[in-house]
């Protein structure tokens, strides 16, 4: 995988060939190799991924890689929403937190968050988001906390729930 990355960052290697022409077992060690290379311009680190079109779907937790490359991995769909990953991308990558919330909103609210790995500044953040009110409502029902409704990013939905259920005076 070294030889793969080396051509790669030369521009002269056809990465629709590790696909083809290698087994899985090589496919992911090269996968591996790529997430954790940090000197490779986003521009081919974004190509090799979407070519390997390789995710982690049970669990992110790999270290020491560049936040701008976390944030591509996201972007592409890599990293699927899980509990473990987002749990991994918090300690770990805090800065792509809020990317990830809002890539996999609908997982997030409907299906990873619970009592256990709630994180109300996170969920506070989350509601500032460009996102849709049936997401942020679902987000408004976890929160036990006041919040204010003085938000020029809330909607009036969001406004009368917290107004609701939620009042900070």
């Amino acid at each position: 995988s070294e030889s793969l990355i080396r051509d790669s960052k030369n521009n002269a290697y056809d990465y629709t060939e590790v696909r083809e022409y290698y087994e899985d077992d090589v496919q992911s060690e090269f996968f591996n190799a790529v997430l954790r290379c940090n000197v490779l311009d986003n521009a081919h680190y974004d190509q090799i991924l979407k070519t390997l079109n390789r995710t982690y779907n049970n669990g992110f937790n790999v270290e020491d890689v560049a936040d701008d490359k976390i944030l591509i991995l996201i972007d592409n769909g890599r990293i699927p929403m899980h509990a473990d990953s987002l749990l991994f991308i918090r300690e770990h990558y805090p800065k792509a937190v809020l990317a990830y919330i809002q890539k996999y909103i609908a997982a997030y609210v409907n299906e990873i968050l619970d009592e256990e790995n709630f994180d109300l500044s996170e969920a506070l953040e989350a509601l500032l988001l460009p996102i849709a009110d049936n997401h942020k409502l679902a987000l408004l029902a976890m929160i036990k906390s006041n919040i204010t409704a003085r938000k020029p990013q809330y909607s009036d939905a969001i406004k009368e729930q917290i107004l609701l259920n939620n009042l900070d005076e």
